[in-house]
């Protein structure tokens, strides 16, 4: 039974499918998952009846993602790997999407939404880089319990991603643009809202999952 003084990184732990169930309420469960579910209803105004209802609902819909929490740590990071590489390509594609837009629809939302993406995939390549070369080679040599100060940098990158995923749901959530309602423009926004999902689900996965364990030794 789902309490409402469970924390956000438990109850998506325990069950991944409430993932998407705290992604549609815009409930920051990656970053901020030692918050308790009353807290963040409190101050998001969501009715904490209903919501813990719905979490009961729908904690068992999605048996197919793995309880990592379970899987052996090096199993993770294999995974986690593979997730770099996926999001180093998807953030690549994006970003020639966005820059082939047509210049109709190149106002100053288009501009700022291509620097931002650009900016966003400079930091992805930057900080799974040192995951790979530095803090990965860490824990799997044993030595997770010493690496607290990468684990900081890692988790700061990812507070970067927050804001730089803010910044792109800021630009594209109502289109301004003048082909802001052409088919090209809503496929790079359908594009953009996926990579939201990749993203918080790996940041999730290292924040809640890989790091806590690394440092428990």
């Amino acid at each position: 039974m789902i309490d409402a003084n469970d924390s956000l990184a438990e109850i998506v732990i325990a069950h991944p499918a409430l993932c998407d169930v705290l992604r549609r309420h815009r409930l920051a469960y990656c970053y901020e998952g030692h918050r308790s579910i009353a807290e963040v209803c409190r101050e998001a105004g969501i009715a904490l009846g209903p919501f813990l209802e719905q979490l009961e609902a729908a904690k068992h819909l999605d048996q197919s993602t793995p309880r990592w929490d379970l899987r052996p740590i090096v199993e993770l990071m294999e995974h986690l790997v593979e997730d770099h590489r996926q999001l180093r390509d998807e953030l690549a594609r994006l970003c020639d999407l966005a820059t082939s837009m047509p210049l109709t629809t190149r106002r100053i939302d288009l501009i700022e939404l291509v620097a931002v993406l650009e900016s966003l995939q400079a930091e992805v390549e930057q900080h799974t880089d040192k995951e790979e070369q530095i803090l990965f080679p860490l824990i799997r040599r044993g030595h997770g319990e010493t690496a607290l100060m990468p684990v900081q940098v890692m988790m700061q990158d990812h507070q970067d991603y927050a804001t730089s995923l803010s910044q792109i749901q800021r630009l594209t959530h109502e289109p301004k643009t003048a082909g802001g309602s052409s088919v090209g423009w809503r496929a790079l926004r359908r594009a953009l809202e996926s990579l939201e999902v990749d993203l918080t689900t790996h940041v999730h996965l290292e924040n809640n999952i890989l790091f806590p364990r690394a440092l428990a030794g």
